[in-house]
């Protein structure tokens, strides 16, 4: 019989997913992007990435104040608007969901746009892969939790347009299109694509 041929093993670099990326496990379309990978990672090398699975648990209680000093960032995908009004200043805000993707369910978070960073907040589409850079901690204000109805998970705000930067659309990002036969239009939730098909 012949001698099977030795089968070379398959490095690192080879098994890794190129669309993936690299701090926050979300995958990215590569025709998307806007920030290369060598890009992300110069920004990264001068803060401390939080990915939004962590945020919860690390904004609980007191560590929270000691954490929010920190220069930190965090990557997360544009999921959902979920309110753009005034407030009672007359200044417009805006508040987004911003989620891991992770499959069933994944973690989200609240994120509100203050000041400068509201006025560009039409940049911004469902769907894309944001950095978001040192966003401030919205603590609960006594039984009242941080972000009121908007909340989703814990609660952050940006003030400047230097604080959100764009990286590309996901690539699992996607809408339920499922719908009952009573229903006049679609589910329209959000969903990572890959593991869901939407339907509840």
């Amino acid at each position: 019989l012949p001698r099977a041929r030795a089968v070379p093993p398959v490095s690192a670099a080879t098994r890794e997913d190129p669309t993936k990326d690299p701090h926050s496990g979300i995958r990215i379309n590569p025709g998307t992007r806007k920030m290369s990978k060598d890009e992300v990672r110069s920004v990264l090398a001068s803060f401390k990435m939080r990915k939004i699975g962590e945020l919860e648990r690390a904004f609980l209680g007191p560590a929270a104040a000691a954490i929010g000093k920190e220069d930190w960032v965090t990557i997360g995908v544009f999921s959902k608007k979920k309110v753009s009004k005034k407030a009672e200043n007359g200044n417009p805000f805006h508040v987004r969901e911003l989620s891991d993707l992770a499959p069933r369910g994944g973690s989200s978070v609240s994120l509100f746009l203050f000041g400068e960073a509201a006025a560009q907040a039409w940049k911004y589409t469902e769907g894309e892969v944001l950095l978001i850079v040192t966003p401030m901690h919205m603590p609960p204000k006594g039984d009242v939790p941080s972000g009121g109805q908007y909340k989703d998970g814990p609660t952050f705000s940006v003030k400047a347009p230097f604080q959100i930067k764009c990286i590309g659309v996901a690539l699992e990002f996607g809408y339920c299109k499922w719908q009952h036969q009573n229903w006049s239009k679609p589910c329209g939730n959000w969903i990572n694509t890959a593991v869901e098909k939407g339907k509840p």
